[in-house]
């Protein structure tokens, strides 16, 4: 069996680093976090000798990759509290953040209580607004299994992404969606899913996912329907019971009926999606997929052609055979 290195630095641009690091979601990744390749490193390797079968210990400079910092949320840490380790569980999506300072003893304790499970995993969070009694709930990292998982109450979720032009549309829809209905019947809430973690189990890939959580601690069941309100709303009444504010109308007009097949096409190619496997950083838009489309059918077009032709038996070679 391949033994990684431990304490395996992994550099900007190193792909093999990155392969050793990122291949084998069973195997959790420890991240020592520094300003330099001494801070924390003796303790890196001393505690993961005992561990090599099963995790990986690995480090990242600050002044070297700072894009990694940036993707494990540890940029804040840079100027004051570095160095840090983070557990990095891809198998089920969760990170743990040690809090203590760097040491032999300190990281052992951190890692066996990792595999123990008796540490509380870490997440991207926003702060959670001071005032959140408007219409629609903001959610965020911190308050996601309280306010929503756990609620005890349906919640109809929004996981959105502030550059995501479907969600810019379907803002003022919400909002209207929130007003709507009393919050002791159904919660209408949001998350930025860039800002905020969520767990993996709820596979948000692109935006924005709907979700509708019963807060029973169950998974919820992801809306596809249409956007407009009155698809919204009739969703929200048949799937739970709750009826809308007597006498509401909302204040925004449909727009789905009007909509032509030009300004779908359009709205298609300005939406950005979530590359599969990756953060919700990693984007591409419909244009480029589009594109990517015709040049593949392109490609495939092509080979055939070239297969057909290749088949097909030669002026000479026919004559040959008649004289024959």
């Amino acid at each position: 069996e391949h033994r990684v290195e431990i304490g395996l630095f992994v550099k900007k641009g190193d792909q093999n680093a990155l392969k050793v690091v990122f291949e084998d979601e069973n195997k959790p990744n420890v991240f020592l976090f520094t300003k330099d390749d001494k801070a924390g490193l003796d303790a890196l390797k001393a505690v993961g000798k005992s561990h090599r079968k099963d995790m990986v210990f690995a480090y990242f400079v600050s002044s070297d990759f700072a894009e990694a910092f940036s993707h494990f949320s540890m940029e804040k840490f840079v100027d004051s509290s570095l160095p840090k380790v983070l557990i990095e569980d891809r198998k089920e999506g969760l990170r743990y953040l040690m809090q203590e300072s760097v040491s032999q003893s300190s990281l052992q304790k951190f890692v066996q209580g990792f595999k123990a499970k008796t540490i509380e995993p870490y997440l991207k969070s926003e702060e959670a607004p001071a005032d959140n009694s408007g219409p629609v709930k903001v959610i965020v990292g911190n308050t996601y299994e309280a306010e929503v998982l756990k609620s005890n109450k349906w919640v109809f979720l929004e996981a959105y992404a502030p550059w995501c032009g479907h969600c810019k549309r379907l803002e003022p829809i919400w909002m209207e969606l929130g007003k709507a209905f009393n919050k002791e019947d159904v919660i209408i809430a949001k998350v930025d899913a860039t800002a905020n973690d969520l767990p993996k189990a709820l596979n948000v890939k692109g935006f924005p996912t709907l979700m509708l959580f019963k807060g029973d601690g169950s998974l919820p069941e992801v809306y596809s329907g249409g956007r407009e309100f009155n698809d919204l709303a009739n969703f929200v009444t048949s799937k739970t019971g709750a009826k809308m504010k007597e006498g509401f109308k909302p204040s925004i007009k449909e727009q789905g009926s009007s909509e032509t097949t030009e300004k779908k096409i359009l709205r298609f190619m300005a939406t950005q999606f979530q590359l599969p496997l990756m953060g919700p950083e990693y984007t591409v838009s419909g244009l480029w997929l589009a594109a990517m489309v015709v040049f593949l059918l392109f490609v495939a077009s092509v080979s055939l052609i070239i297969a057909c032709i290749s088949k097909e038996p030669s002026a000479k070679a026919t004559a040959s055979k008649k004289q024959n």
